[in-house]
């Protein structure tokens, strides 16, 4: 159990000093530190902390796809849920005009945050077309 929790804080120390914002402090405190562990160990940090930062990020797509569903099911009319899968904003205009002209806005971001919740997130991303449920 010591080993694990000795690696662990390993492991989030060397991702912590490998961001930018501490880099500075592990740069002041070089001259004090402890020596440098050798490139096996290193690799096998470095690859730990890899696998840590894509399921983080893994994580956070996931929970944008969510929000972006939750959002076109309950508000879809006014197309925020599109801004938060990558679209341009000007999309938010054209959803509000087609929702204050036709009603189709509203339909449009209701079918899209099924799809979302349906897990067809592929299409929606990066895309401005205005009928991205059509493909």
């Amino acid at each position: 159990m010591k080993k694990i929790l000795l690696s662990f804080i390993a492991i989030i120390s060397f991702c912590l000093a490998s961001s930018p914002v501490f880099a500075v402090m592990s740069v002041q405190n070089a001259v004090t530190a402890a020596p440098a562990p050798t490139e096996k160990k290193m690799n096998m940090v470095e690859k730990a902390c890899h696998k840590i930062f894509a399921a983080q990020q893994k994580a956070a797509a996931e929970d944008n796809v969510l929000i972006a569903a939750i959002l076109g099911i309950v508000i879809g009319g006014l197309g925020i849920h599109r801004v938060l899968m990558g679209s341009k904003p000007i999309i938010i205009l054209w959803y509000i005009l087609l929702s204050c002209l036709f009603g189709l806005g509203i339909l449009l971001g209701f079918i899209d945050g099924i799809l979302l919740l349906l897990g067809k997130s592929a299409q929606y991303k990066d895309n401005d077309k205005v009928f991205a449920v059509l493909g």
